[in-house]
């Protein structure tokens, strides 16, 4: 029998207001924080140019770039991913570049996530609008729950797993037969373990089918679904070790140390289970309301969701590496799945007497994950806030300037020479980034540098490796806080096309606006008018020096001719600072030449802070040519 007119409009508006918005919602959001991730602030993960270059047009075995062949030919020596190869295929035939298309990948990878309301409805067509109002939001608090907002901020795929699996168990609980294959296959696409974490999803059924009986699928096609889910994973795992040649021992060390489990001791033990109580809300909020819900319904099988995790949680508990045990990152998608089998669980599998009706059960659980969200801000304040504004691009980008500069490091040619990048610019520039091309500020014998000023870098180590590979010239590109650095006269002009301005290596450390106006920057560095103010003042960021020592700070100052005042005035003062103490200063006096050299020697002690300025006295004109951190010269 055809359904009705009546029907299908139904079904349309059920689909549109509880699945198609939400996910819809979710999948810009994410979208969102991959361009300002990439375009707006450094991208701070080199994973993420990493994941970007293997969904896009890197081949149907995913072709890993250059700088990380060590990890094999193929990402697949790494993680057995047959979607990353499906979007890889696509991106050819799509005009996007690289982080557009990432962007995109990055949006799928959490958009199941928006429609796990609807699936776990019975018949949603049914429901008037203000039920599947709910329902929608439910779906969104889930998205951007405690556990979520903490994997956003970390870009990686993983979550695809939680999702898919999360749409395959309300599928085999709702009895939509059709679909349960299809995502079966999505969710064992994402990565080679898949099959074992679906095991886990769909074990709770066996137990509440125990005798082949209830109102969720039938035990056979549970057991169907389980012995393929595994059979894939032992598959995909055997496969990778014997022909993919995986990285040496790389999760085996992650999860078992060597020698084996070297590092777990009684104190070792406390402290995780210390940190899992006290340190991982994304977790131990959206638990603690289930418990108290089981409790309330008197019917423990609200919990068997979590049971269902316990390897998982195990085995990261006793991991070796810290991001495993602390449940960061990603590491704790699988509970997505458990926070997700108690609400199925209450609306869908429960016996009637223990149900929760479909609206307490949304509102219910969109308070706990409200409640998980709000406690992890509580814990990572810069996190949430990083994920919210990013997603909504609250910061200003400029896509086209830092497009341009990556293409720029991209298409270098010999004109760089040998070049050092940072991660933010590995990010951008992975494609053609040579094997080991991470910057070491000890390391000799390197003519250029691009980084960002705001990425993982240490600023006076940075500055001391300049000063002993000889760098001297800075560029800086305009709206972005990316610099290229050279000890080569012509590497800058590498970034033709790419709007920058030229800066003394010293004062990439510095802030540019000095008295509410922004200082001139000039061809031959920062220029400073007569008609300035007199006590302008230019001063570097306090920067930490590691090593405690003697250190100087060199300045060549450039006097304008046209405006030397006549006798020995002083033009400008150099100091530099030391626990709000100055510990060395020096002057740019009229008569003693006009481009002077002013070096302010200084002494530091391990892990102290210095920070150096120049005051601007007139009347004047004078340009900073150079400013330089180095090691003391011998005398």
């Amino acid at each position: 029998m055809m359904p009705s007119g009546r029907e299908l409009r139904s079904s349309a508006v059920a689909i549109l207001v509880a699945a198609v918005l939400p996910s819809g919602l979710v999948a810009a959001f994410n979208a969102g924080f991959i361009l300002d991730h990439f375009y707006a602030r450094p991208p701070y993960l080199l994973d993420s140019g990493w994941l970007s270059a293997i969904v896009y047009r890197s081949g149907a075995v995913l072709q890993n770039p250059a700088s990380l062949a060590h990890y094999g030919r193929t990402f697949y020596s790494v993680h057995v991913s047959p979607l990353m190869s499906l979007f890889s295929a696509l991106s050819y035939l799509v005009p996007l570049d690289r982080v557009a298309w990432y962007a995109l990948f990055q949006a799928g990878v959490y958009a199941p996530l928006g429609l796990v309301g609807y699936f776990a409805s019975l018949r949603p067509r049914h429901s008037p609008m203000w039920r599947l109002s709910l329902t929608a939001f439910t779906a969104l608090t889930f998205a951007f729950c405690g556990q979520s907002m903490i994997a956003i901020q970390y870009p990686h795929f993983e979550v695809a797993v939680a999702g898919f699996g999360c749409l395959l168990l309300a599928c085999v609980a709702t009895r939509r037969r059709a679909l349960m294959w299809p995502l079966l296959v999505l969710t064992l696409s994402v990565r080679e373990d898949a099959g074992f974490h679906v095991a886990c999803a769909l074990a709770p059924l066996l137990y509440l089918n125990r005798r082949g009986r209830g109102d969720s699928a039938t035990r056979r096609d549970v057991v169907q679904l389980i012995g393929f889910a595994v059979g894939w994973s032992a598959l995909a795992f055997a496969v990778q070790k014997v022909f993919l040649s995986p990285p040496p021992a790389a999760w085996r060390m992650a999860f078992f140390g060597k020698p084996l489990f070297f590092h777990i001791s009684a104190a070792a033990l406390r402290e995780r289970v210390e940190w899992l109580a006290t340190g991982c809300s994304h977790i131990t909020v959206p638990f603690v309301a289930t418990v108290i819900l089981a409790c309330a319904r008197r019917d423990a099988r609200y919990l068997l969701g979590w049971f269902a995790a316990t390897p998982w949680l195990v085995a990261n508990l006793l991991a070796f590496e810290d991001a495993k045990w602390r449940l960061s990152a990603y590491v704790g998608f699988p509970f997505l799945i458990s926070v997700f089998w108690g609400y199925l669980y209450g609306g869908v599998l429960a016996p009637p007497g223990r149900r929760l009706t479909r609206t307490a059960a949304d509102l219910f659980f969109a308070a706990a994950f409200l409640t998980s969200t709000g406690a992890v801000y509580l814990q990572y304040p810069h996190l949430v806030r990083l994920v919210v504004r990013g997603s909504l691009r609250m910061d200003p980008a400029s896509p086209e300037q830092v497009d341009a500069y990556a293409r720029a490091i991209n298409g270098r040619g010999t004109a760089l020479g040998r070049l050092a990048v940072d991660a933010p610019v590995a990010a951008l520039a992975i494609e053609t980034l040579p094997r080991g091309g991470g910057f070491d500020p000890g390391k000799l014998e390197i003519d250029t540098v691009a980084f960002h000023r705001e990425g993982n870098v240490d600023a006076a180590s940075l500055l001391l490796g300049f000063s002993a590979n000889g760098i001297v010239h800075c560029a800086h590109v305009l709206a972005t806080g990316y610099y290229l650095c050279s000890r080569l006269d012509g590497a800058t002009d590498r970034l033709l096309g790419v709007r920058t301005e030229a800066v003394p290596p010293l004062l990439v450390f510095a802030n540019f606006d000095v008295g509410g106006r922004r200082i001139e920057f000039a061809p031959e560095g920062v220029a400073i008018g007569r008609s300035s103010a007199p006590g302008l003042t230019i001063a570097s960021f306090a920067m930490s020096l590691r090593a405690g020592g003697s250190y100087e700070v060199v300045w060549d100052l450039a006097v304008d001719a046209a405006t030397e005042p006549s006798g020995r005035t002083t033009i400008a003062t150099v100091d530099v600072v030391v626990d709000q103490q100055v510990v060395g200063d020096g002057a740019a006096v009229a008569g003693d030449g006009l481009v002077q050299r002013i070096v302010v020697p200084f002494s530091v002690g391990a892990n102290k802070a210095f920070s150096a300025r120049l005051w601007y006295h007139g009347p004047a004109g004078l340009v900073v040519r150079s400013a330089q951190l180095r090691a003391a010269s011998p005398r």
